[in-house]
């Protein structure tokens, strides 16, 4: 099976402490930010018993999984909810006493399987991340665009369940709703993104169908969106909505689904 496109990770914090005996429920779901990439390395505690000149008994148990995920970014609210980071006015300030908070995280992804594509939810029930490494270039004769990189433990649960894998779905959305349905997300919005006229210098950072929970913020990077001709939402005109400066055509408080065509010009 062909895997590509990896996309949307989720990740909701711990409604109150977990059960003893049941699975953990979960708090207000996010949008971590757009994903670059996920990397799931299982760790496992092994021995064998040397007998004979030969291996007679070998035994290998999971304990637990590292996740080394990466994203376009991280926005300040969602530091607060996944590291436990504390706001000071407008800033955002890490201290030494910071807990991150126990959570669910899930994404999906895209795969060719017999000629046919499909999609794939990830679900980890008990998580938690650390701040991970993050690259500041200055600009040179080429923009190399830094990324966030965050790590997550992926632990057992007390009903002793660390991973589950979704059945292969045939519409990405049931994909998502997979994933959000594991994180008590009822109700989200599709943000359908066209571009035309695109090149290697215009393009957009989000094309195809993007998943938003009720309430988020959507953010569209645009590069070169001086050449942008039109924009539409919904079939109204928002080019002069394009943020000059960072190119980012931004929806607030998602409360419906959007179709957004952006036309770059000649």
């Amino acid at each position: 099976m062909a895997n590509y496109g990896a996309k949307s990770p989720i990740f909701a914090p711990f409604q109150g402490v977990e059960p003893a005996a049941a699975d953990p429920t979960y708090g207000a779901g996010i949008i971590i930010g757009k994903l670059v990439s996920c990397v799931v390395t299982p760790n496992n505690a092994e021995g064998d018993l040397p007998a004979d000149n030969s291996t007679a008994e070998y035994l290998s148990e999971i304990t637990d999984e590292d996740i080394a995920l990466e994203t376009d970014d991280l926005i300040l609210q969602n530091s607060l909810i996944l590291y436990g980071a504390h706001m000071r006015g407008n800033d955002i300030v890490f201290k030494r006493g910071d807990v991150a908070p126990y959570g669910g995280y899930a994404f999906y992804h895209t795969a060719m399987r017999g000629g046919q594509q499909v999609h794939i939810g990830h679900f980890f029930p008990k998580v938690r991340a650390a701040r991970g490494a993050k690259t500041y270039n200055t600009r040179g004769k080429t923009i190399e665009f830094g990324t966030t990189s965050i790590s997550m433990k992926a632990m057992f649960t007390n009903t002793d369940n660390i991973e589950i894998e979704s059945e292969p779905f045939t519409n990405e959305s049931d994909a998502y709703a997979w994933c959000a349905g594991k994180l008590g997300i009822a109700t989200y919005y599709t943000i359908d993104v066209q571009a035309q006229n695109k090149s290697a210098s215009k393009y957009v950072d989000c094309e195809g169908k993007c998943f938003v929970p009720a309430g988020n913020t959507f953010e569209l990077l645009i590069t070169g969106y001086e050449s942008v001709s039109a924009a539409y939402d919904n079939g109204v005109d928002k080019k002069s909505a394009i943020t000059g400066g960072t190119g980012t055509y931004t929806l607030a408080n998602v409360a419906e689904n959007h179709d957004i065509v952006v036309i770059f010009g000649a």
